[in-house]
């Protein structure tokens, strides 16, 4: 059976006393449920979903930069599977909250903020798929690493794991070159014009300043007096740059 329990939350979860070796699926939230901010793991396995409250601490660990830390537990709260219900999110302005219902009654059993609202959608898609006897992970978009084995960054985009520093940005400036394919034309075009307007815009401070001060104004320029000449030029340049 497949499962997607962070490494870092195992550990925890063995220190409270929790058979980690039935547990399915884990993700984690930010807030408490009165609305304070505390590091939250919630995970499903062995019938029951547990939520245990606490505190990250960075640590400092040897290889690839990235992000380990060390739990330091607050509370752990324990609900049977069967008695949980119907659950479903509510979106707020900025937070989010998951509900369970049964009996006509509902609770709140986890809030967060609004970007966490998808991971909590997979969590309840894994309890649904319990509850049907099905594969908990079935359609279920599992993120295994969210870090870049090679460089250590975190993903931008985990669903992909494509890492921003270590791609081969050569074959994707020659994929992105592949599409202009039907209109060479026109791009030479483009390089053409924004070459001749580099060099416009290096020629005009020389025409303005340059020469027009000390070959125009100077007494001992070579083009002294003939202002009128220079200023013509000076607009021609610009002129044509634009």
């Amino acid at each position: 059976m497949k499962r997607h329990v962070p490494e870092y939350m195992l550990e925890v979860f063995e220190s409270q006393g929790v058979d980690t070796s039935g547990l399915v699926f884990a993700i984690h939230t930010d807030m408490t449920l009165n609305g304070g901010f505390a590091d939250v793991y919630t995970a499903v396995g062995n019938g029951r979903l547990y939520i245990l409250y606490g505190e990250e601490k960075v640590v400092k660990v040897k290889g690839p930069r990235r992000i380990v830390a060390a739990f330091e537990v607050q509370g752990l709260e324990s609900f049977p599977l069967e008695e949980i219900g119907k659950l479903f999110t509510e979106r707020l302005l900025s937070t989010g909250r998951l509900y369970c219902e049964k009996d006509g009654e509902s609770r709140i059993l986890l809030v967060f903020s609004v970007g966490f609202l998808s991971d909590v959608e997979r969590l309840i898609k894994v309890i649904d798929n319990i509850g049907k006897g099905g594969e908990p992970l079935m359609d279920v978009s599992v993120r295994d690493e969210v870090f870049c084995p090679k460089c250590g960054t975190r993903y931008p985009e985990p669903e992909r794991q494509v890492c921003p520093l270590c791609m081969d940005k050569i074959s994707v400036a020659r994929r992105l070159l592949g599409f202009f394919g039907n209109y060479k034309g026109k791009v030479a075009q483009i390089f053409i014009v924004m070459l001749l307007s580099t060099a416009f815009s290096i020629l005009s401070p020389y025409v303005g300043t340059k020469l027009f001060f000390d070959e125009v104004l100077d007494k001992g320029g070579s083009f002294y007096g003939v202002v009128l000449w220079a200023v013509l030029l000076i607009f021609l340049v610009r002129f044509v740059g634009v």
